[in-house]
């Protein structure tokens, strides 16, 4: 799943638990792996089974989207709104398990989306909704090693370092 919304534009992700509730959410930007929340206040949450629910935002906090993996010190999975240990909605790395708190400060109205606050997916859909982006506005250019520190460069040169890296630079797509 990871691979198919990373930098692929806005997205819908559908789930069913094992209680059979069907839920789920809008993420309005393209997920990003790293520990800070991103998105935007048109994400809302929504349940559609036992009951149509949508639930907006409340402008209170920026937590939409949170997406990490691979990291020993932050939570690994996917969640949208409320805090890293009251969700909204979060999706664990390890797939098949779930949490919906009793409360989330980020969604207007907001009553938990699952039967039980841990639940276990009986199925999971993510749409991708509108265009893929071309470039993200706040995706910086990566520069190269050689350029990240030029002091320590110059000081390289002066004590007469060969740079045997210098001639060879990826060439820009």
């Amino acid at each position: 799943m990871l691979g198919r919304i990373v930098m692929q534009g806005a997205t819908i992700i559908i789930l069913q638990d094992t209680d059979d509730h069907v839920f789920g959410g809008f993420a309005s930007d393209s997920w990003r792996l790293g520990p800070n929340f991103i998105g935007n206040q048109t994400s809302f949450l929504f349940k559609l089974d036992p009951e149509i629910l949508t639930f907006s935002s409340t402008n209170y906090n920026n937590h939409y989207q949170y997406l990490n993996l691979h990291q020993q010190t932050m939570p690994n999975g996917l969640l949208m709104g409320g805090q890293l240990n009251y969700p909204g909605l979060w999706l664990d790395c390890e797939y098949g398990t779930g949490k919906s708190s009793l409360s989330c400060t980020t969604f207007q109205n907001y009553v938990q989306l699952s039967g039980k606050e841990d639940f276990k997916i009986k199925h999971c859909e993510v749409w991708g909704v509108g265009p893929v982006p071309d470039v993200e506005e706040d995706v910086r250019e990566v520069k190269s090693v050689l350029d990240q520190d030029p002091a320590s460069k110059m000081m390289l040169e002066l004590s007469g370092r060969k740079l045997h890296s210098e001639g060879i630079r990826e060439e820009p797509e």
